[in-house]
């Protein structure tokens, strides 16, 4: 669902690899900054804006300090709650830590792989706002012959997984009230619904717009709950299109429907669109081309092929290729 890394053989053929593997991932981590930025990856410590800050080019604007060693990220087991199947192939899966909780914020995501490390470790954005249960959500799609997404929709209540996080930094700034625009497609949905949540909980007379985009009514996620938010708050706008149904009365795809759904100014608008890479640069260029800033839109790039980003790699027993197949 986000960047590709290099890919490797999995399972290791070996009981020595998987220990290896083990052992790098509970090293504490340092945040990575995002492309562009020049520097140490930094958060800010009087305004809590984060993100704000690893955008900016001098994060001495912001008061910003380096992270810390209380900003690295760890492994929590996570036991599985449910598991429901809300498109033809698409599941979410609600899971409960086993004992510590992953400290999130709306908009980031973690990554997901079994205890035994026997399926390779993808990354899946967080699809709900933090909760003091310390539940997490994740929509998962089935992909033919992907290890990761077959193993994760036959998971069962009770099974216990591994997550590791939190990553990214697709989150809004605390000091922003102005308009939201969150933009989704298919699984893509998933941060922008936490983020949706968040700010009705922390912003609740913020103006939301919520646009999410898929191909027919059966791929409609949490279609029902986003009209109720639409029917009992004022400042929340719910919108859909169905590009595969001519039928609908939106069909056409969100960079052409911006102007007329939305708005022909989007000046101040915070906007965070998520999904395919091609939908997330239609939609970053609409919004550009309407108004709003290009410091102002966050993106979040899905691939079919979610693989997190592992730095030095293990080598690659003799005889055994690199892995081409998707999750």
């Amino acid at each position: 669902m986000r960047r590709r890394a290099t890919q490797i053989a999995w399972p290791p053929a070996s009981a020595p690899a998987r220990l290896a593997l083990r052992e790098r991932a509970r090293r504490p981590r340092v945040g990575i900054p995002p492309p562009g930025f020049s520097g140490a990856a930094r958060q800010c410590t009087q305004k809590n804006c984060g993100v704000a800050c690893l955008r900016v080019r001098d994060p001495a604007q912001c008061g910003a300090q380096p992270l810390s060693q209380a900003n690295t990220w760890s492994q929590h087991r996570y036991r599985v709650q449910s598991s429901v199947a809300v498109t033809p192939v698409i599941r979410e899966l609600w899971l409960m830590p086993v004992r510590e909780q992953i400290i999130f914020r709306a908009g980031q995501y973690v990554l997901l792989s079994d205890v035994d490390w026997r399926v390779p470790q993808r990354s899946y954005s967080v699809a709900n706002a933090p909760r003091a249960d310390g539940a997490i959500s994740i929509l998962v799609t089935r992909v033919q012959g992907g290890p990761t997404s077959t193993w994760s929709h036959a998971l069962e209540t009770g099974d216990e997984v591994l997550l590791e996080g939190p990553f990214g930094t697709f989150m809004s700034a605390a000091d922003r009230r102005g308009p939201a625009l969150l933009l989704g497609a298919g699984s893509g949905l998933a941060p922008v619904r936490a983020l949706a949540e968040d700010l009705i909980e922390r912003e609740p007379r913020r103006p939301i717009t919520l646009f999410f985009s898929c191909r027919t009514r059966a791929d409609l996620i949490d279609h029902e709950r986003f009209q109720g938010w639409q029917r009992e708050r004022t400042d929340f706008r719910y919108l859909h299109t169905l590009t595969r149904d001519p039928s609908a009365p939106l069909h056409a795809r969100i960079p052409a429907l911006l102007a007329d759904c939305v708005g022909r100014d989007l000046a101040g608008w915070e906007v965070f669109t998520s999904g395919p890479s091609g939908f997330v640069v239609g939609c970053s260029s609409a919004a550009q081309a309407l108004g709003a800033l290009a410091t102002d839109i966050h993106t979040e790039e899905f691939f079919t092929d979610p693989q997190p980003w592992l730095g030095d790699m293990p080598p690659v027993p003799a005889g055994r290729s690199t892995m081409q197949e998707t999750s």
